[in-house]
């Protein structure tokens, strides 16, 4: 099946070196598209995309082995940001104090509605999974990003900020 584009895709493609190699991988996420991926330094994770209607599953993979990540989570949702960021925080209890966290932003819902939600996935010292939405206070003067999808995110460690940029809100367009 397909959104009017051709079929969607299962495959696993890693590119090192000078060469294309399709990875060989005994169980996989199933085929679709408008998802996203960031590394964090150990595993590949997946989340969300769009297969027909708007998956919110999470996936790991690594060595070549993909792994359904067991979490509740964001809402099923496509055109979705994600970047990964290792956060520290010497308020919190010793098993937290440093997490990895995978972030997700926006994104559309199963409706087509546009979000701006973002949530974090921790992946703590003893190598749980847990999903948290995060509740950022708002610019001063602009509010809060307006809902989107299709645009891009980055962390900027020096900076310990989260960019994001472009994107198509409610109206097709976000200024």
């Amino acid at each position: 099946s397909g959104d009017g584009f051709g079929n969607f895709s299962n495959e696993t493609w890693e590119l090192s070196g000078e060469g294309w190699t399709r990875l060989q991988t005994a169980l996989s996420p199933a085929p679709r598209a408008r998802h996203a991926m960031v590394f964090d330094g150990e595993k590949t994770v997946l989340f969300g995309g769009f297969s027909g209607s708007n998956l919110g599953d999470t996936w790991t993979l690594e060595h070549n082995t993909w792994t359904f990540v067991v979490a509740d989570g964001p809402s099923p949702r496509a055109g979705h940001a994600m970047a990964f960021d290792v956060f520290s925080n010497a308020q919190t209890s010793v098993a937290y104090r440093h997490r990895q966290r995978a972030l997700v932003i926006g994104g559309r819902n199963a409706s087509g509605t546009p979000l701006n939600d973002v949530w974090a996935l921790y992946r703590d010292e003893l190598l749980n999974w847990s999903w948290a939405p995060l509740d950022p206070l708002p610019d001063p003067k602009w509010g809060f990003p307006a809902p989107r999808s299709g645009h891009s995110a980055v962390v900027i460690p020096a900076d310990s900020c989260v960019l994001i940029f472009g994107g198509l809100g409610a109206d097709s367009t976000v200024e």
